[in-house]
């Protein structure tokens, strides 16, 4: 449990870092494709660790030795590669001071032309700013996607014996179209932008989210067969992952980098680090409780619908556009 810890602080340190670092570094041109290749690398990930598992999982090896190897494996490839890549790493530029002096003195210029609605102006820009990181780490975790993550294969059970019999090899199945829906976002994100991609996600998520609910419901349960029952399930997580790897999935981690101009580092790397923080606070509260609820799917996945529902709304109402 320890060593989770430490695993754990090592991921959360990272989650921050590796998009912001990208974020000052690449060209406003190119941010948002290189950005959304962090959640391709996050979903690649995730697509092989499914499958190690369900090796193991179907070895003759003693249970023992196979959650030491699952844990260990990680060792080999990915974390060894980053600690290389790290050394040829330097720290991206930033203002100079006389840039920053500049900067200052056309603030100062501005302040003088129209103090108060300068100041109202940037004190409603900042706040808006962190409202919508706030919005963003929820319709990252308060839509579901990690009930779907780590308890797929209790979902799947449920639509059926057929389904259940076969649930983690299904749940390898979410975890490729994952990886493959982040694809489209990584084609797309530089040629539509932010804004439209975010705001068909959120809404397609919510919808999907609202006839997992709706299939739930035991009435209706009662009248279809468990054939059709598991088909519907299928393909409406289907679609949730579709909504959620166009959208905030992959986004998530580009915008908490925008939202806020260059020349207000403090701003920018605060909200990037509350907003990470928030995410990860509400990714354990999913986690711990959903557990709990999995027995009661329909009000659960509409709970979640109405998140993704209230957040489509907002972001179409606030959001902007911040491509370049």
């Amino acid at each position: 449990m320890i060593a989770r810890g430490i695993v754990g602080a090592g991921i959360g340190v990272t989650a921050v870092v590796c998009p912001m670092y990208v974020s000052e570094n690449a060209e406003p041109s190119r941010r948002g494709f290189m950005g959304v290749l962090f959640q391709l690398a996050i979903t690649f990930g995730i697509f092989i660790a499914n499958l190690i598992g369900w090796g193991l999982s179907a070895s003759s090896l003693d249970l023992t030795l196979t959650w030491r190897l699952m844990l260990g494996i990680g060792v080999i490839s990915p974390a060894a590669l980053l600690v290389e890549t790290i050394m040829y790493m330097k720290e991206p530029k930033r203002l100079d001071q006389s840039e920053v002096d500049t900067m200052n003195n056309i603030n100062q210029t501005l302040d003088e032309w129209n103090e108060k609605n300068a100041s109202s102006a940037s004190s409603y820009t900042l706040i808006n700013g962190f409202i919508l990181e706030t919005v963003l780490a929820c319709i990252l975790q308060l839509t579901g996607i990690n009930a779907v993550m780590y308890y797929g294969p209790n979902i799947i059970a449920k639509a059926g014996k057929v389904f259940a019999q076969n649930q983690n090899l299904l749940n390898i199945g979410i975890g490729f179209f994952n990886f493959v829906f982040t694809i489209f976002a990584v084609i797309f994100v530089e040629r539509l932008g932010r804004r439209p991609l975010m705001i068909l996600g959120t809404a397609t998520m919510s919808v999907a989210l609202f006839i997992l609910g709706i299939v739930y419901i035991p009435q209706l349960n009662a009248r279809i067969s468990e054939g059709n029952l598991g088909i519907a399930v299928g393909i409406n997580l289907i679609a949730f992952l579709f909504g959620f790897e166009i959208g905030p999935g992959c986004l998530f981690w580009v915008l908490v980098n925008e939202n806020f101009p260059k020349e207000h580092p403090k701003y920018k790397e605060a909200a990037a680090t509350y907003a990470n923080v928030l995410q990860w606070v509400l990714n354990l509260v999913v986690s711990l409780v959903f557990p709990s609820v999995a027995d009661y799917p329909m009000p659960t996945f509409i709970f979640f619908g109405s998140v993704g529902i209230i957040s489509t709304v907002y972001l179409v109402l606030v959001m902007k556009e911040t491509r370049n």
